[in-house]
């Protein structure tokens, strides 16, 4: 200010001047803005008539003292002054389980640490002021309603507090986001019917508080828009509750296993998606933060896979994974298909039939898991006539099991939980065996059927891995002794004489359709069967008779039925089974014309002239691998048995 006025002036006008000390060029150092204010001198003291300042923080002051400088505070703001407070360039903010953490120490008396806790500019978070030495703030969980999936933040600034004053305040140090809400994912699930569950994960970063002693969840209410080729495991509905939170990780998390359905047919690739209702909550008001808040939905790509087919039929012909057609003329127990992983195998049990020149199934024993069937009717007169075959089982099935057998005994089929399926037709001299099993089993199988891993040069493998070279192009009467040999089951690992020890298996899980799974909807059918087909086709209108199944076996003992005495008793246990009264065939060396005169081409008119008048080969004469192996088929059977040209007609 300008000089001060004399009594006798009265009030006069001066300038009063100010400095922004901003470093910058200005036009007077001393007096880079002014204002114009009134002064009187009353005698012992000066009267002022002051404007406001036109911007804040500014200030009047007067006298010779010099302020403090820029960057300086003091409670007066004359000397003695000290620093403006500031944060540490290395101090950190974290925010970790919706708390603000890590704030700095300090050793300066007075300090206050000024804290904005943001969701998404929330103007009703008030700020926390903390006295040192506080460093946590918290935000009450009510303001994340209404803001779930949304990052929450902070910013912090610093400031003393002395006499009841407030100095500058610091630069506003900001914190990283902490993501509050609920996370589902994959976003993309993809699934095959040649896997088994995966799992979709549903995480939420916000605890499931109670208010109260009872139990506190929130229910996820799942709906599928398909009921074909997708199932969820055990349930539509599923629950977080409070106990599934976890303090390392700061979320609770729940798992949703979703399966692709075995429909066991070649119906394509889907997209189909899994949605969620509104949230259901309860136990109190804390966990009203959810309430209507609805999930993402997840995107399911569900891959279709082919089934895998084998068949053993008549005396008998094989028609294996990746090799059209070939022979067995052995007797004995042998394992024509097996998966160990998952403790599944299929054994047959051979006989001399057609006058001892060729063999034929007797018998068959499925096992899947602790599940073992066997049927039989080997234990009937030799070359003869036979009954319709007994089934026995050794435990009581699974309840995702089915077996089902025609009015006559002769039709029998076995559904297995894996989606496999067993189809034996028996006449009163051999059986027809069909298996199919599913995607899941691709480049699993091992056995005579051979693998399925669409690899032909590999199909005669033997258990120890040795692979035998494919029959010559051409042979239409292949016999690989070798690779039969070494699938034939000693005593030991028969399963017709020993039952299999028992596996650790899984409970009996049941398998949803969630489709239209919503509030008012009647309740969901969950099932042991519910991810596989039900096709019928094993045995078409046959009656189930498996819960009719009583058990036949000793623990100990293995099958309660004792062997008759026309089998051979050794004492190891490796030793094959075999039967004292049947000869062992040999590989039969027929060659053209056949015993009875006729040749390969009178015979192959006839089998032609019967493939072409069967009722199924207007449907599939179109499929030439099939109509390829019947022929061949037929063509061995008249060389070797000439009398069966009869059953081809």
């Amino acid at each position: 200010m300008s000089k001060y006025p004399r009594y006798s002036d009265g009030v006069v006008m001066r300038k009063a001047c100010a400095n922004f000390e901003t470093g910058g060029p200005q036009v007077d150092h001393c007096c880079e803005h002014s204002l114009s204010i009134g002064v009187k001198n009353c005698g012992n003291f000066y009267v002022y008539y002051l404007r406001a300042t036109p911007s804040c923080p500014m200030a009047y002051c007067s006298g010779t003292r010099a302020p403090c400088p820029m960057g300086k505070w003091s409670p007066t703001s004359f000397p003695p002054c000290k620093a403006t407070p500031s944060l540490p360039p290395t101090t950190s903010l974290s925010i970790s389980r919706v708390i603000l953490i890590g704030l700095p120490t300090t050793q300066s008396r007075g300090l206050r640490l000024f804290g904005h806790l943001m969701v998404r500019k929330t103007p009703n978070v008030m700020p926390q002021v903390l006295h040192d030495p506080q460093r946590t703030a918290k935000l009450d969980g009510r303001h994340i309603k209404g803001h779930l999936n949304t990052n929450v933040g902070c910013k912090v600034r610093s400031f003393y507090v002395q006499h009841g004053s407030q100095s500058p305040k610091s630069s506003f140090l900001k914190s990283n986001v902490y993501y509050a809400g609920i996370r589902v994912g994959p976003a993309s699930l993809h699934v095959s019917e040649k896997d088994y569950s995966k799992n979709i994960g549903i995480t939420s970063t916000i605890p499931i508080v109670c208010d109260h002693g009872t139990q506190c969840c929130l229910l996820f209410k799942l709906d599928v828009d398909d009921k074909t080729d997708m199932s969820i495991e055990t349930s539509c509905d599923y629950y977080m509750c409070k106990e599934d939170w976890n303090p390392v990780t700061s979320s609770a998390r729940i798992e949703v296993p979703v399966i692709a359905n075995q429909d066991m047919i070649d119906d394509g690739d889907k997209q189909l998606l899994i949605a969620f209702e509104k949230l259901l909550p309860s136990g109190g008001n804390y966990t009203d933060v959810f309430t209507d808040e609805k999930p993402p939905k997840v995107q399911v790509d569900v891959t279709d896979e082919p089934t895998f087919d084998c068949k053993i039929t008549g005396d008998p012909h094989i028609h294996g994974h990746n090799y059209e057609t070939y022979h067995l003329y052995k007797v004995g127990d042998f394992t024509v298909y097996e998966v160990p992983s998952r403790d599944f195998q299929v054994q047959i049990r051979t006989w001399p039939c057609n006058g001892g020149k060729v063999t034929c199934i007797c018998g068959v024993v499925i096992r899947e898991k602790n599940d073992v069937i066997r049927v039989d009717q080997c234990d009937q007169a030799y070359n003869q006539p036979t009954t319709s075959p007994t089934v026995e089982i050794v435990n009581p099935l699974s309840e995702a099991t089915i077996v089902q057998r025609s009015t006559d005994g002769r039709n029998i089929g076995v559904y297995l939980p894996s989606g496999s399926e067993i189809k034996m037709k028996s006449s009163p001299k051999h059986f027809d065996l069909y298996i199919t099993t599913p995607g899941t089993d691709r480049a699993q199988a091992r056995g005579i059927c051979g693998t399925n891993d669409g690899v032909k040069a590999n199909e005669f493998t033997h258990p120890d891995g040795t692979v035998d070279a494919v029959c010559a192009p051409g042979d239409k009467h292949c016999i690989p002794n070798s690779f039969i040999e070494s699938w034939r089951s000693s005593t030991q690992n028969s399963m017709f004489e020993t039952v299999p020890n028992k596996v650790a298996a899984d409970q009996n899980i049941t398998y949803c359709q969630c489709k239209d799974n919503r509030l008012g909807m009647p309740a969901i059918n969950c099932t042991s069967r519910g991810h596989v087909a039900n096709r019928n086709t094993a045995c078409p209108n046959c009656k189930t008779i498996t819960r009719s199944l009583v058990p036949n076996f000793l623990i100990g003992s293995g099958w309660t039925k004792k062997r008759s005495v026309i089998y051979e008793d050794v004492d190891t246990h490796t030793h094959p089974y075999v039967r004292k009264d049947i000869p062992e065939v040999t590989p039969n060396s027929a060659t053209w014309p056949n015993s009875k005169g006729i040749t390969e081409s009178q015979a192959r008119s006839k089998c032609e002239a019967a493939i072409h008048s069967s009722p199924l080969y207007s449907k599939c004469h179109a499929i030439g691998d099939m109509v390829s192996t019947t022929l061949t088929d037929c063509l061995n059977d008249v060389l070797v048995s000439p009398s069966l040209i009869q059953s081809h007609r």
